[in-house]
């Protein structure tokens, strides 16, 4: 009489991937089989390893028996001692194929967030079916709909989905629930995800990371200084409550250095996952803090507090150099939301005609003129973290300049081109890069009505 330690249970149905291991105590090797009906579908002979026999896999075995889901199918098993002249025992087993279309082996997780260029491809492994119809919408809007066969491997893999959900993507949706559903025979799989505007690739879980980070690059700390525009975005859900936004300034008062905590605002409940921007410009903190304009400010650091929501630290590095040279960014960074750049170092700029000529009563005169002005900016000093941060603004479709202080002082424009080199040399780095008007009309007044000093006036000038 064979010693089993464990089988499946006689008269239990078993989803077919659910199916428990047999386990024999004995040391001669155990003839198996399983079989529907008359049909044969496996057999195979296991031998003894430390005094026991396991068999596993057995939902396998049997898998593309299972032709209609949620179906029981009831199989006979055999066990034999080989060698001994045992007598043969049957058992049954049955086992049913789920509810699912297909057997998804990697994909979106059902009610998880991802960063658009980090949504997983959708691997399904063959179920039995021929084929499965695929459909993909935005809220009640259908994106896609196709239906795929199985390749020669058995699987089926849906890839580049961030390329179909990109386009839905923009300024006004940053974030946006999409759900994929399989059908086969009338059977479906659904799956509800979020997807995170992110250009850049991000291996991180994007739950885990926008809970405790702010939407930007410029990982951690980034340099600031008096006047800058400075912001930061965040993902706000509605299980966090309102959001308090504080800070902790490091300042010189009295002839010591001292240090104060307070916060800068509230940002309130919401009901649905949104974006939320806020000024955490130096301004802002010194308005806060109820500081003197003329403060001298080494560090801040900005943080989130809400319900279940700590998030890290950012802190600003004020830069109090004074630089001869100094143009000021704004742009939508990868993830769509606001940063901004100086470039402190030198501006050249280039003007450049497209022209055709001819003769114009008897005169060799210009017949048309394409004026072009632009200019090239160097960086100044960037570390190698600031490199990387910096493709945001280069890559940037919204990008414009700035006068500090001034409302409505944007003026939109296009980078053209850049020369960026990284280089693991100990060294001072900087790249250049060069941008126009994106209005069409390069003349302008420049000055008009503002005094005889502008904002590009040299301060250090003596």
């Amino acid at each position: 009489m064979l010693d089993i330690l464990s089988q499946p249970i006689e008269g239990v149905s078993y989803l077919y991937d659910d199916i428990p291991d047999i386990e024999i105590d004995t040391q001669i090797a155990i003839g198996f089989s399983i079989k529907l009906g008359d049909v044969v579908l496996y057999s195979n002979t296991y031998a003894s390893s430390q005094s026991n026999v396991i068999i596993t896999g057995l939902g396998a075995m049997i898998r593309n028996s299972l032709l209609l889901a949620n179906i029981d199918y009831q199989f006979t098993y055999m066990l034999n001692e080989e060698g001994d002249g045992g007598t043969a025992v049957f058992f049954t087993l049955t086992a049913k194929r789920n509810n699912l279309a297909a057997d998804i082996v990697s994909g979106p997780e059902n009610n998880s967030l991802y960063f658009q260029k980090s949504i997983p491809d959708i691997i399904i492994d063959q179920n039995v079916m021929s084929a499965i119809r695929f459909e993909l919408k935005k809220g009640s809007e259908l994106i896609l709909s196709e239906e795929y066969v199985f390749d020669v491997d058995g699987k089926i893999k849906i890839r580049n989905i961030s390329e179909i959900v990109e386009n839905y993507l923009s300024q006004d949706n940053l974030i946006c629930q999409f759900t994929c559903t399989i059908t086969h025979d009338s059977i479906h799989s659904t799956i509800d995800f979020e997807v995170l505007k992110c250009e850049a690739e991000m291996t991180v879980d994007a739950n885990s990371w926008t809970q405790q980070n702010f939407l930007t690059r410029a990982y951690g700390d980034k340099r600031t200084a008096k006047s800058r525009n400075e912001y930061l975005s965040y993902l706000q859900r509605p299980a966090y409550g309102a959001l308090t936004i504080n800070y902790r300034v490091v300042y010189y008062s009295s002839g010591r250095w001292t240090e104060a905590v307070g916060t800068m605002g509230n940002i309130a409940a919401v009901t649905a996952d949104k974006i939320a921007t806020f000024n955490a410009s130096m301004g802002a903190l010194v308005t806060a803090a109820a500081l003197s304009p003329s403060t001298e400010i080494i560090q801040y650091d900005i943080w989130l507090t809400g319900t279940g929501v700590d998030t890290d630290k950012y802190s600003y590095l004020v830069d109090n150099n004074i630089y001869r040279n100094h143009k000021h960014f704004v742009f939508t960074n990868s993830f769509g939301v606001l940063e901004t750049f100086t470039a402190t170092g030198r501006s050249d700029v280039k003007k450049t005609g497209d022209l055709n000529f001819g003769r114009i009563d008897n005169r060799y005169r210009k017949v048309t003129q394409d004026f072009l002005s632009e200019k090239t900016v160097n960086s100044g000093f960037l570390e190698d973290e600031e490199l990387e941060w910096i493709d945001d603004l280069l890559l940037s479709f919204n990008v414009s300049t700035y006068v500090p202080g001034v409302t409505g002082s944007d003026e939109e424009i296009t980078i053209t081109s850049w020369e960026k080199t990284e280089s693991e040399v100990n060294g001072l780095q900087a790249f250049l890069f060069t941008y126009r008007r994106a209005e069409k009309n390069h003349l302008r007044f420049v000055n008009a009505a503002q005094g005889i000093f502008d904002e590009t006036f040299d301060e250090t000038f003596n």
